[in-house]
């Protein structure tokens, strides 16, 4: 068995020599006599059934025998000896085989021929899967046990896809008769601990208002060498050594109740992005509000980046986003500090749930 002189399989004569020296020896004395033909017209049980088949019937056949084996595939690129080296060691291996073929030099077989080859003794097995195997005639059907474990996956990616997307548009309030019972028990789940310690203090105003009460909010972190703390609150370094910056977006996300205050309240967080429009923006988030309706947030996020909880930015920019951020907590103190703060006096001593969205996953979500 020889290489076919029109094969270009190597660039050079070294590459050739490696080529040969380090393929596998052909597996000769397995028989004095090799016999190839139909398979319907065999008159002796064959050793190796060669398929020459489609990508989609290749598939099916590589299913069909893994049903019953899970066995591997082994898979050959084109080399030395295609026409009997490669059949010869899958058959002494006992292996089903998947291989290519190289053009030109097999220019007489379709392009879209692929070489399968099934040792016989595992024909058996593979015709009688098909009945039972959706790779061949069977429908298909998800175990109930598995069924379960699907849909839950399937509601994890929904989550972490929607946790991705921070804010879409703004929604009409509406009417919740259960505010003051969700409310109630968040005041009494505050823990400022877990607050990020600049903002603390807004966090206990809020508190202070019988009409609203905080689902989340962070601080806004950047991360870079030296300070890859997802919880960093360090001042930005004032040399700019030109990496990007990973900032994690600054927020906070409020449940408003259905009132005259409350609807005063909206009104002035509708306000606060024109200090800053291109990067503070108000709006909905549906996550949070499949769990809590009448629920906004008010977040400081590049315009470009409003639909994501992180951006890379380099340090130029990254500088005026520390700047707006340090504006839009100030708009929201001026907010508080304000008439609409004035109605809730009488409820210092309540507390509020608080979860800190540090990272792409809230620690802790109000339901």
């Amino acid at each position: 068995m020889v290489s076919d002189p029109r094969e270009k399989l190597t660039h050079s004569i070294t590459s050739f020599h490696r080529m040969m020296e380090l393929a596998a020896a052909a597996p000769t004395g397995l028989s004095e006599r090799i016999l190839i033909g139909p398979v319907a017209e065999a008159e002796v049980r064959p050793d190796l059934v060669v398929f020459l088949v489609n990508a989609e019937q290749a598939c099916r056949i590589i299913s069909l025998d893994h049903y019953g084996t899970a066995s591997r595939c082994r898979w050959s690129s084109p080399a030395l000896y295609a026409c009997g080296h490669r059949l010869c060691h899958r058959q002494r291996a006992h292996q089903r085989h998947l291989r290519r073929l190289d053009r030109p030099a097999h220019a007489e077989v379709l392009p879209d021929v692929v070489f399968v080859s099934v040792p016989y003794e595992r024909v058996h097995n593979l015709a009688a899967a098909v009945p039972e195997c959706s790779a061949g005639s069977a429908e298909l059907e998800i175990p109930e046990e598995f069924r379960t474990g699907a849909e839950r996956g399937k509601a994890d990616r929904d989550r972490r896809g929607a946790s991705l997307q921070t804010l879409t548009a703004a929604k009409e309030i509406v009417e919740d008769a259960g505010f003051e019972e969700q409310r109630e028990r968040s005041l009494r789940e505050l823990d400022l601990s877990t607050l990020d310690a600049p903002i603390v203090d807004i966090i206990e105003d809020f508190a202070n208002l019988p009409y609203c009460f905080t689902l989340q909010c962070c601080y806004g972190h950047f991360a870079y060498p030296g300070k890859l703390d997802p919880h960093n609150i360090a001042p930005l370094p004032a040399l700019d050594d030109g990496r990007l910056i990973r900032y994690r977006i600054a927020y906070i996300a409020l449940c408003i109740e259905d009132s005259f205050e409350g609807g005063k309240l909206l009104s002035e967080l509708m306000a606060v992005p024109a200090a800053e429009p291109e990067y503070i923006q108000y709006g909905c988030a549906d996550w949070f509000w499949e769990r809590q309706v009448n629920s906004y947030v008010l977040q400081v996020e590049p315009g470009r980046f409003k639909y994501s909880d992180t951006a890379d930015v380099y340090h130029k920019e990254a500088v005026h986003i520390e700047k707006v951020k340090d504006i839009f907590f100030d708009e929201i103190r001026r907010l508080l500090s304000s008439g609409c703060a004035e109605n809730g006096s009488t409820h210092g001593s309540d507390r509020v749930t608080i979860a800190i969205y540090s990272d792409k996953r809230p620690r802790q979500v109000i339901s």
